[in-house]
């Protein structure tokens, strides 16, 4: 993996809900793991109509040097880069070596 590629700052974070005064559940976002990754848009996306209101995904594909943290990541957790927040959906060590993780996600907040 070239590390010019790796131009972006991703931050994963896992969700460790608390209850609020009420009691109430509440979604707490924590920092899980951070590096540098190469965060692209993949060509695939989805386009339709929910409740009368016309919605699009994007789909993106995040490249990050493999680490023994990122290897335990979940597709329960986010990621965060540029002001951009993406749900995982898929991590995947791409050749077994122990070199790259590729996370692949959905854009939440265009």
């Amino acid at each position: 993996m070239r590390g010019g590629l790796l131009r972006r700052w991703v931050v994963i974070q896992e969700n460790l809900p608390s209850r609020d005064s009420a009691g109430a559940e509440v979604d707490d976002w924590q920092t899980f793991a951070v590096g540098w990754g190469d965060v692209r848009p993949l060509a695939t996306g989805a386009e339709g109509f929910s409740s009368d209101q016309p919605f699009a995904e994007q789909y993106y594909q995040i490249r990050m040097r493999w680490t023994s943290v990122l290897a335990t990541a979940t597709p329960k957790m986010r990621a965060v880069s540029e002001g951009k927040t993406f749900d995982i959906e898929r991590i995947h060590d791409e050749s077994d070596r122990r070199r790259e993780i590729r996370i692949y996600a959905r854009l939440l907040n265009p």
